[in-house]
């Protein structure tokens, strides 16, 4: 069976069409700049799981403090988890930083950058650690 080249152009126009509609929905989102994130970020609530498996969440205050709060050790016999201040801001490269103020206790001081995204809620997203 013979197909005609003009009805093959119309069908091969929609399925590349198609294609790179489907590659621009799973583009990750744009980075955010500096200054986007400095104007969003405060108020935030944000989180990380540790090394240990542990939940970390914050909410990054206006003045650029934070009382970061880590959940109890699986198994443990503590029932409640750690506080630590720690004190949040934005890099030249846009990049979300943390000072933590632990305890030697929790691992002693720590500070950290990752690159911040917003998921389709709005909702600060931090990159996972490498």
């Amino acid at each position: 069976m013979r197909v005609s080249l003009a009805l093959l152009l119309p069908l091969l126009a929609i399925v590349l069409t198609a294609s790179a509609a489907a590659r621009a929905d799973d583009a990750p989102p744009p980075k955010p700049t500096r200054e986007q994130l400095l104007s969003a970020l405060p108020g935030k609530r944000l989180s990380y799981v540790s090394h240990s498996g542990r939940t970390v969440q914050w909410v990054s205050n206006a003045d650029g403090t934070a009382m970061l709060n880590i959940s109890p050790a699986l198994g443990s016999k503590h029932a409640s988890g750690a506080s630590a201040p720690g004190r949040w801001s934005v890099n030249e490269h846009g990049k979300y930083c943390m000072d933590e103020d632990w305890p030697t206790d929790h691992g002693g001081p720590n500070h950290w950058c990752r690159n911040v995204t917003f998921d389709g809620d709005g909702a600060p997203v931090l990159e996972t650690r490498e």
